[in-house]
């Protein structure tokens, strides 16, 4: 007998017994790796805490995973070594981990490392297994068996075991006996009692057992079953996907799942599903299968990270699975167990019981896209396309087109009424088909765009631009649609429950036949959500609705009845091959199956899984973190019990921003988790639903406060309550004591106040005079010092020093001179209140002298009285022009290019006062400004603000008398800045 015989034989005995190979669909797996943040993409094992959290062992560290984020912990959270080789977990939630020299505990996210006595921690610890709570068994690479005891952390060393010092795998069976791998012996490492072994070539890997007490054992000859004392290897001549296999897992349901490097071998008692690159596994180097509680497999790969597959209940069919098109827009079944594809531009595709297809192209079909698709009580069935309608009976087609009579193209629904004939919508109305003769109807009423059509006992209902239409005794009667956006059109129909449910643009419309009044339900969050484009029922009555984000469940009875919208959203993420469902392009099949195409594939959902309940539970919740301002906190200081995150702790008033961080544990649909919360004491609403996984309360009053928040991946199964409970105390000036002290000493003060109230008032005028007098033999001080400040005295030292170095010795001189005859008068006049005018002119004069020789003449000065003013008689304040004086020499005349010149002119005004005017022809005052900008001097003048002081308390001092400087502004002739002016108005009190 041949090889191929061979096997074809086996294969027919397999099928005979239940067992037979599944042949390829494609499923949907969400891919988790180094891009998604793993640790890293090599992973050695998976496990699930009490909490519900999954961890994941990589060779480049260990992966706490929430369904969303990972949290990684490396060498630098204290493990030994990154590869972490196995997972384990005692009773009290401590998670034990299998690394290289020893093993490591983690309690609240700390690591702690126990190595190995020194004369074995160069071993890898591989595999982990609890006999009993303070008992743990650890499998090495190269010293056999190590107990530890978890109570006292010691070590006992393995005994001599020949041919087992290399252990792969540990397992605690169902009478608790622990079972250790070796390379080629299985044994009991409580007993010593072998299982399995071989001399030969084949290794073995991992052990695992069923319900029934049946080991499955992972080896290098493939899965070996044991049952009974009975020995059976299934290979890929029975349908295995590879026949090492590295790893073998049981379910909860008693399946076997094999890893192996070519993909995962899901093995039952009715058939072998392989999952690989051919139905959605794109990395099939598999290491290790895991289930999670929610009944989720993980499969970790070598090199690809984890790939969680969430099941069966969606199927994919694509181009490359059959039906040679990813866009079906209508699928019926026939009678015969076929299912009919009608897709676009590609033809009819037929699917046999057997899986295996037919195609109807350009020599069978009118036109290659099939719009609608319908199968009549005598089994024909009905094709619309793109140029008329096929019949096709006794597999032969008949077609119908405008030269057999019909009249239109495009045939976008077909049904059958109560006298069996067949009517066909179209782009301007319907068309009836009786005794091979076409009637066609179009009318206004009917409206364009007929996309469905359904019998309803001796009527029918068809969709159309003009919403619902009813169809009785060829009398059609159009019911509208509206909505606050208009009217709206009718996409899809489907009779339920004795009502019409209708999908449009904007939500889903349920029609009573009876009242011929309709209601707009809103069913999804978003707009596309709303736009419904096919609808169907399941077995159990719930509508079926395809959008354009996703497949919407819809519960009827929950509104019927209670008026009350539930629903459940499909997404790409547990499974549809796209978000975009096409235009009438769904349907129910025989055994309660619905079939749904979209813009990137057709897809097969199972309603029974949906209405399990237990899908629907709400996720597990934690609060994981209570910051403070935003920052990670150390809370323990704040309460009693030294808990991680301590309940009913006390804030003092300035930690008072608040961040609380949470996570709902959800693997199925982790995107889909919402969360509201409250803050009692604050807000005692629940909050809106959001999908952040914290909120912020900021500057929080002093009081009492219990944080609440629930999480729901549907709104409608919320987790239990998690809460914490706080006060933020107050600060001390809240506290009574203090306010009452404050009250005595402001009682205090006001008494005193009060008392010596009419001495201060009395004494208040004389006072302020000799205030002012004082400021202002200050502020003359000050002036004095301004006038010689350190800058000029040290600029005026340097001349005079420069002179000398150059043998200018009558300059120097001549120099030395008026320096030290304007140090004498600046001198004599600190005690001086005024000066004469011709006193503070010669100061002046001496001044602009100095500085004209220091600057070796560029600039000259003009000193101009009017002749009716007297300054030998004429009293001003002592040193009050100097520094506008220089002002204009500093800022003005020196930043100009060319010979500067500054003009004093001193005269009377009309009303008899003082008029002492400074100009410059500088550069003016806004280039000035900008140089102080542009430039960082370190001179610090200080002459000008001293100078406005002395000026505010001569006013107070002589309240009836002008006292002002108007100034410094440009001097501004066609448009060109001529320099700079001040002018000082003083009374003619001091003449």
């Amino acid at each position: 007998m041949s090889n191929t015989a061979l096997k074809l034989f086996i294969l027919t005995i397999l099928i005979k017994v239940g067992i037979r190979p599944a042949l390829c669909q494609n499923y949907n797996f969400q891919n988790y790796s180094i891009e998604q943040n793993l640790a890293q993409s090599q992973v050695l094992c998976i496990h699930q805490d009490q909490k519900r959290f999954i961890w994941i062992g990589t060779i480049g560290g260990l992966s706490k995973f929430d369904g969303k984020n990972f949290q990684n912990f490396t060498v630098l959270d204290g493990l030994p070594n990154n590869q972490i080789n196995d997972i384990t977990e005692s009773k009290n939630g401590t998670l034990w981990l299998a690394v290289q020299g020893g093993i490591c505990y983690l309690k609240d996210d700390k690591i702690t490392l126990i190595p190995l006595p020194k004369q074995n921690n160069d071993a890898y610890i591989l595999s982990l297994e609890f006999e009993n709570d303070s008992l743990l068994w650890l499998g090495s690479d190269r010293y056999g068996l190590f107990k530890f005891n978890t109570k006292n952390l010691t070590f006992q060393l393995p005994s001599s075991q020949k041919n087992t010092n290399l252990i792969r795998d540990l397992f605690k069976d169902k009478s608790n006996e622990i079972w250790a791998v070796s390379r080629n012996k299985v044994f009991s490492a409580t007993t010593s009692k072998t299982l399995l072994s071989n001399t030969g070539d084949t290794i073995y890997y991992a052990i695992n057992q069923q319900k029934d007490g049946t080991f499955w054992i992972a080896s290098s000859a493939g899965a070996i079953k044991l049952k009974n004392n009975k020995q059976n290897i299934i290979t890929p001549e029975d349908g295995l996907v590879y026949r090492v296999v590295r790893n073998i897992f049981i379910d909860k349901n008693d399946k076997v799942w094999a890893a192996t490097k070519y993909g995962v071998s899901e093995i039952s008692n009715k058939e072998i599903i392989n999952l690989n690159e051919k139905n959605g596994l794109k990395n099939a180097n598999a290491k290790v299968v895991f289930e999670d509680n929610e009944g989720n497999i993980w499969i970790g790969t070598d090199g690809n990270g984890v790939f969680k597959y969430s099941g069966k209940q969606i199927v994919n069919y694509y181009a490359t699975s059959g039906i040679k098109s990813n866009q079906v827009m209508t699928m019926l079944e026939d009678g015969q167990q076929n299912f009919w594809f009608g897709t676009y531009g590609n033809g009819l595709a037929k699917k046999n019981k057997e899986n295996s297809y037919s195609y109807y192209g350009n020599d069978e079909l009118l036109n290659r896209t099939i719009w609608s698709s319908f199968k009549d009580s005598e089994n024909k069935l009905w094709f619309g396309t793109s140029q008329g309608v096929s019949c096709f009976k006794n597999n032969v087609f008949t077609h119908f087109d405008q030269s057999k009579g019909l009249n239109a193209n495009r045939v976008t629904a077909i049904a059958e009424d109560s006298e069996k004939s067949i009517w066909l919508g179209v782009k301007n109305g319907v068309i009836k088909h009786q005794n091979g003769v076409f009637t066609s109807f179009f009318e206004d009423v009917i409206g364009k765009r007929v996309k469905s059509i359904i019998t309803d006992k001796n009527e029918l209902w068809l969709a159309s631009t003009n919403g619902i239409v009813n169809v009785k005794s060829n009398v059609f009667k159009a019911y509208s649609i509206n909505s606050s956006i208009g009217k709206l059109n009718a996409e899809c129909l489907v009779n339920h429950l004795g009502y019409l449910w209708a999908g449009t643009s904007n939500g889903l419309y349920v029609f009573n036949k009876s009242s011929k009044k309709g209601t707009l339900l809103k069913i999804g969050e978003t707009y596309n959500s709303n736009v419904v484009n096919s609808i169907t029922t399941d077995n159990y009555g719930f509508l079926w609705l395809g959008t354009n984000n996703g497949v919407i469940r819809f519960n009827p009875f929950k509104w019927l009845e209670e008026k009350k919208i539930r629903t459940t959203q499909i997404l790409v993420s547990d499974g549809l091959p796209s978000l975009e469902c096409n235009q009438n392009s769904i349907f129910r099949d025989n055994k309660g199956y619905v079939w749904l195409g979209t813009s990137n594939g057709t897809c097969r959902i199972n309603p029974t899984y949906y209405k399990n309940s237990s899908n629907n539970k709400a996720p597990e919740l934690y609060l994981t973190d209570i910051r403070l301002f935003l920052k990670q906190s150390n809370l323990k200081e704040f309460a009693d019990i030294d808990e991680m995150l301590p309940n009913n702790f006390t804030l003092p008033h300035n930690k008072n921003y608040l961040t609380f961080d949470f996570v709902g544990l959800h693997f199925k649909n982790p995107e889909k988790i919402k969360y509201h919360y409250r803050l009692l004491g604050f807000q005692n609403d629940w909050s809106p639903t959001q999908k952040e996984r914290f909120v912020t309360f900021s500057y929080l009053p002093p009081g009492k406060y219990t944080f609440e928040v629930q999480a729901s991946f549907n709104q409608k199964n919320w987790s239990e309550t998690k809460s914490v409970s706080f006060t933020i105390s107050k600060p001390f000036w809240f506290r009574w004591w203090f306010i009452l002290s404050c009250l005595i000493i402001i009682g205090s003060i006001i008494i005193v106040i009060y008392k010596t109230r009419e001495n201060i008032r009395s004494k208040k005028l004389e006072a302020e005079r000799a205030s002012y007098q004082s400021q202002l033999l200050e502020l003359e001080q000050q002036a004095l010092n301004a006038s010689m400040n350190r800058h000029f005295v040290f600029n005026s030292l340097n001349s005079i020093q420069y002179f000398i170095n150059t043998q200018d010795r009558k300059s120097a001189s001549n120099y030395l001179t008026k320096f030290a005859k304007l140090i004498r008068k600046n001198l004599d006049d600190i005690q001086n209140e005024h000066v004469t005018l011709h006193e503070e002119l010669e100061r002046i004069k001496l001044y602009l002298t100095l500085e004209e020789m220091r600057f070796e003449g560029d600039f000259d000065s003009i000193i101009d009285i009017e002749k009716s003013i007297n300054p030998q008689i004429c009293n001003v304040p002592s040193m009050l022009f100097q520094p506008f004086v220089e002002n204009s020499i500093l800022h003005g005349i020196l930043p100009l290019k060319s010979k500067g010149r500054i003009i004093i002119k001193i005269q009377k005004t009309v009303n008899e006062y003082l008029s002492v005017i400074i100009e410059d022809n500088g550069i003016g005052i806004e280039k000035s400004r900008q140089k102080k900008v542009n430039l960082i001097s370190t001179h610090i003048s200080k002459g000008m603000n001293i100078t406005e002081e002395r000026l505010k308390l001569l006013k107070k001092k002589y309240l009836k008398s002008e006292i002002s400087v108007k100034g410094p502004y440009e001097i501004i002739e066609e448009g060109k800045t001529l320099g700079t002016r001040v002018e000082i108005i003083l009374p003619l009190i001091y003449i």
